[in-house]
């Protein structure tokens, strides 16, 4: 009797063992999928992101925010003075105004970390180019300089750009 007990008993642990093997794999396998899944997306996007930077090689982006102390000065006195075709990207608060995709945003974003808005980007052939208006707009506002002082510094850094002759903010795309 003791005996027929304790192969029970076993055959209940083996039978429990298998059960929460079968869980154990299920849940295993749900969390590879998932990996799986997200580094397929994470490659889709990244596809997406490298057709992004090939097709618009060249091109010029323009970011600028809704900050009140600056906005006038950027739509009244810095946007006339650029002198090629961009494509403008507002942020109102935490809304981000734009033709661009979410991803190309985050994407503009991230490789010109640390450069203040307004700021001209540019997508060169080996690297991200991106300048700051930031100070020349402030030293304006703060009337440390002349309207024609301003417009001088915007076409020097807007003349530096176009050439890919920034010594700063460079990024790899």
């Amino acid at each position: 009797m003791k005996r027929i007990v304790n192969i029970s008993v076993i055959l209940i642990l083996v039978a429990a063992a298998l059960y929460f093997y079968k869980i154990t794999l299920s849940i295993i396998a749900i969390i590879v999928l998932l990996a799986i899944w997200d580094l397929v997306n994470q490659q889709i996007r990244d596809n997406q992101l490298k057709k992004f930077r090939t097709k618009n090689i060249g091109n010029y982006f323009f970011w600028y925010s809704s900050n009140k102390r600056i906005k006038d000065i950027i739509e009244q006195q810095l946007i006339p003075l650029i002198d090629v075709e961009y494509c403008l990207i507002y942020t109102n608060r935490e809304k981000i105004q734009s033709d661009l995709t979410t991803d190309e945003i985050s994407y503009l974003r991230k490789k010109s970390d640390g450069v203040k808005f307004p700021l001209m980007i540019k997508i060169g052939a080996d690297r991200l180019y991106a300048e700051s208006f930031f100070e020349e707009v402030m030293e304006y506002k703060q009337q440390t300089i002349s309207k024609n002082e301003l417009e001088k510094k915007i076409i020097r850094k807007l003349n530096s750009i176009k050439h890919e002759q920034i010594k700063h903010n460079r990024r790899r795309p």
